[in-house]
């Protein structure tokens, strides 16, 4: 296989995100470990390889900065905060002058997308509401999942839930 082809066959796809708040953990997560790679080393061998490079954030840009629009629009009683997601939201975009397609210009535009997915990370709650656990509970006991009067330890309710356990740290 040429090296070309070889290139090709390990092009980054960027996670599509789900609804579900751990599933977007998850896929944001996974992005955020193939961003350190898009700028690494091997994306200085050639001005191809920059290019593939710019190309790969433009899929991972795709996916997320929709995102980031929607926590911008609903940042609307806070000016200061709305000028962070324009902000990093224009910085994950292309350049748009062709001259500005360098090497440098990668290495940074991956580090302010790595803030983008940073940021979306920093905006996803870690738990879910104590209402919804309520109702999810209320709703097994009806059904006779939960048999009533049981005792149920919290470690079972998390389980049957899938509610998170813990927070992890960010790469």
């Amino acid at each position: 296989m040429s090296h070309q082809g070889l290139e090709k066959e390990q092009a980054v796809e960027p996670s599509s995100p789900a609804e579900d708040t751990a599933a977007t953990r998850r896929a944001l997560r996974s992005d955020l470990l193939r961003l350190g790679r898009v700028a690494g080393a091997k994306s200085a061998a050639s001005a191809g390889s920059v290019l593939n490079g710019h190309a790969d954030l433009d899929k991972y840009a795709a996916v997320w900065v929709p995102h980031a629009e929607r926590r911008q629009e609903a940042a609307t009683g806070s000016p200061a905060d709305r000028a962070r997601w324009a902000g990093l939201i224009k910085a994950a975009a292309r350049p748009a002058a062709p001259t500005a397609v360098s090497y440098e210009a990668l290495v940074l535009r991956a580090g302010y997308t790595r803030e983008l997915l940073r940021a979306l990370a920093d905006t996803l709650p870690p738990w879910v509401p104590i209402a919804d656990v309520a109702e999810q509970i209320k709703k097994r006991i009806t059904d006779g999942s939960y048999p009533s009067g049981a005792i149920l330890a919290p470690g079972r309710i998390a389980a049957d839930l899938a509610l998170p356990s813990r927070v992890s740290a960010w790469p």
